[in-house]
């Protein structure tokens, strides 16, 4: 079989389109139609079949560093920058890594409509690009790739580094663009200064045997049963690839409790996309109960919702969501299942507070990622007492409805979005929202976050083959367990929590 391939690029102000188009030809195949007289009669007998693309868009941060309180006991002493660790960027990593051999790469500048790199990669191959502070950029590819932004200022060398704030803190999507499958292929990183030695987190929800293979070949092995997880320890910039005989969902996770505030995303659902009835996710037994944070669980009518721990196979809370509201929890556990009865977003946030009175200081900011299936509503908060930038981008030709006003967008470009407070999102085709946010005070706040998986925009709408079985309250238990949730509930007002501090 022989393989030709040609790129048709089209440049504009608004839109930067490649198709890349992959055509397999078999020598004997082509002579054979040549000597037959139907071929004359029938062009559509020879047919060049296009590969689909695969497009991955991002905006770099303005304000890549981080103030805080000069003392957490004093707040009116002021903020200064932090010296722990140098948190001040003007560059950061984009990183591609191929779960194929042969994959073809266009990496583009937005901004001015540039190619920046054209790489060809073969399966669990990396390549980075550094792009600066501001940069809106995108990746268009042949095959299936896994694309990271990473908080990170140079080109990493070819060993495993000892380097804080690398730690992304993101779902991992697997070969086909599902957060939920058998085979993934992806770039760890993890933060040592944190001391996170298993920072990967496996979720089974099939009951799984699970293989880590390394770029190098070095294999670990595990059995992880129907509604459990693992947690693994990866190497810094090294690729690797899991493979399941049952469906897994894989979560880069840092500690979610008290004096880390630096970590925002969305939680996919079990069943493909964000909007779902089963969620997967960490959690924590250190809840803060002075600062806005926790898991916002969003709907768009009313819902019954359950949370499950996962070490002690027992429900925690029950909670009524109110369609058009939603409400904050924060379930005391190391690692929690959400079933609700009704679609709902759930995402991981803070409100934007920077004066944690309990231990070090709040902060709330990073950078979350949303897909939105056509027309499909999906509610989200963005954080009320934060400076948030909400980048909606579409690859076709696309009409967004924003809480109820129709929002045209050009193929290849975006829609900011920058109110805070609650917003349904309603599209007629594929986009992905980027969501940076940072807290309004003090103004020259900036922000500081590990990294992010970008999803692909053409697979936001896949679904998953999955059977997902639900979990049962088991007799032995007892409700004295239920104790150990707190919950904060934000109904109706678009809020993230309704407590206030005295200032």
């Amino acid at each position: 079989m022989r393989y030709l391939k040609s790129q048709l690029v089209k440049t504009g102000a608004n839109e930067l389109m490649t198709k890349n188009i992959i055509i397999k030809v078999s020598v004997a195949s082509f002579l054979l139609m040549l000597s037959s007289p139907a071929f004359f009669l029938n062009s559509n007998l020879l047919v060049c079949k296009a590969q689909d693309e695969y497009t991955y868009f991002g905006v770099i941060p303005n304000k890549l560093w981080e103030y805080v309180l000069n003392d957490t006991q004093h707040p009116e002493y002021g903020y200064i920058y932090e010296q722990d660790v140098d948190t001040r960027r003007t560059q950061i990593l984009v990183s591609v890594t191929a779960t194929e051999d042969n994959t073809h790469a266009l990496i583009y500048n937005m901004d001015n409509n540039s190619l920046v790199a054209q790489p060809i990669l073969s399966v669990m191959q990396k390549y980075f690009v550094l792009f600066p502070n501001g940069t809106k950029f995108k990746v268009v590819t042949d095959k299936y790739v896994s694309v990271m932004i990473l908080n990170f200022p140079s080109i990493p060398p070819n060993s495993s580094p000892n380097v804080r704030d690398a730690m992304p803190f993101t779902y991992i999507a697997g070969v086909d663009g599902a957060y939920v499958g058998k085979e993934f292929v992806f770039m760890a990183s993890w933060n040592p200064g944190a001391g996170m030695f298993t920072s990967y987190r496996i979720f089974a929800l099939e009951k799984a045997d699970v293989t880590v293979t390394n770029e190098n070949g070095s294999e670990q092995s595990y059995s992880v049963a129907t509604n459990s997880y693992r947690d693994v320890a990866l190497d810094t910039y090294v690729s690797y690839k899991v493979e399941s005989t049952g469906n897994v969902m894989i979560q880069a996770m840092e500690g979610l409790g008290r004096g880390n505030g630096r970590i925002y995303y969305f939680v996919p659902s079990a069943e493909g996309g964000f909007v779902g009835t089963t969620f997967y996710t960490t959690s924590t037994t250190d809840w803060d109960q002075v600062e806005d944070y926790g898991f916002r669980i969003s709907a768009t009518q009313d819902s019954e919702v359950a949370v499950w721990d996962l070490d002690l196979k027992t429900k925690i809370l029950d909670v009524t969501v109110q369609g058009g509201a939603g409400t904050c929890i924060q379930p005391k556990a190391t690692a929690i299942m959400i079933q609700s009865t009704k679609p709902v977003t759930v995402e991981w946030l803070t409100n934007g507070s920077t004066t944690r009175r309990t231990a070090g200081d709040a902060y709330g900011a990073g950078i979350a990622y949303i897909g939105v299936k056509p027309n499909e509503g999906t509610q989200i908060l963005l954080p009320t007492n934060s400076t948030n930038e909400a980048y909606i981008f579409a690859y076709t030709q696309t009409t967004v409805t924003i809480d109820n006003d129709a929002v045209p967008i050009n193929a290849g470009s975006y829609y900011l979005l920058t109110m805070p407070g609650k917003h349904v999102i309603v599209s007629d085709q594929n986009v992905v929202v980027e969501v940076i946010s940072w807290p309004l005070y003090p103004p020259f706040q900036g922000l500081n976050f590990g990294g992010v998986e970008i999803p692909c925009v053409q697979l936001t709408d896949v679904v998953p083959n999955v059977t997902l079985t639900p979990m049962e309250e088991s007799p032995l238990m007892t409700y004295a367990i239920i104790a150990v949730a707190v919950v904060a509930v934000a109904a109706g007002s678009g809020y993230f929590v309704m407590r206030r501090r005295k200032k």
